[in-house]
């Protein structure tokens, strides 16, 4: 039987491996071999990394799967695989689950989208009772009590210059998943990123918020698969 490539899952900003702990057991049930990484450096406390740590990481799991990889990246976690899909022969494609994409500015960004659950000092922080309502919309009490006790701070020593001139998406068939509930990244937002990178990319649009490993996992758990066995070897 063909082997599958491994699926390597990104988490975005303030998260952990942990935010995918409902798709795992499904892609583990289906015989999808997958890898988590963690973005996060400190502890404590514990803080999402900045992009060029995200690159190198990433990096490092895709070396340590040991062969042909489909990179799944959620909201901040588009950035990682974006670098990490340069010049790599190993990945196969990338799948953006309602995520930020570099090489690709939305004309019509809100500002200060963020300001109102952010906290900021020498990183930033959530405030959790504004972030719970823009994160976790439509998730279950249980999924949510489960996120809000494991959020973390961010970095906020992003640094803007990308690490390549080029961008993974321009060489790697790719796919965006649009969240049409999401309050964090707006629908409009999503489908522009997603235009601005076709052809190569599939665009497809959920009725789900920032969250849909929570609210949607088993549909998740399905285009992971699917993508996975399209690169079967």
């Amino acid at each position: 039987m063909p082997a599958l490539p491994t699926t390597i899952l990104v988490h975005g900003a303030f998260h952990g491996p942990w935010c995918w702990d409902r798709v795992t057991p499904l892609l583990e049930a289906r015989g999808v071999p997958y890898r988590a990484v963690d973005r996060s450096i400190g502890t404590p406390p514990r803080v999402s990394s900045e992009d060029r740590i995200d690159d190198r990481l990433t990096r490092d799991v895709i070396t340590a799967a040991g062969g042909p990889v489909v990179l799944v990246g959620h909201s901040q976690g588009g950035r990682a695989i974006t670098w990490a899909g340069v010049d790599n022969p190993a990945v196969r494609h990338l799948i953006y689950l309602t995520a930020v994409v570099p090489g690709t500015v939305p004309s019509n960004v809100p500002p200060d989208s963020a300001a109102a659950f952010l906290r900021k000092d020498w990183g930033m922080d959530l405030d959790l009772p504004l972030a719970t309502p823009v994160f976790y919309n439509d998730c279950s009490p249980e999924d949510v009590a489960h996120a809000t006790a494991r959020l973390r701070g961010q970095a906020n020593t992003i640094d803007p210059t990308p690490p390549f001139d080029r961008y993974g998406w321009q060489q790697v068939p790719s796919t965006f998943v649009v969240c049409n509930r999401d309050r964090a990244i707006t629908p409009e937002n999503q489908r522009e990123c997603a235009a601005l990178i076709e052809p190569k990319c599939e665009v497809v649009e959920w009725e789900s918020s920032h969250s849909p490993f929570y609210s949607m996992p088993e549909r998740l758990a399905d285009l992971i698969e699917s993508t996975a066995r399209r690169y079967a070897e």
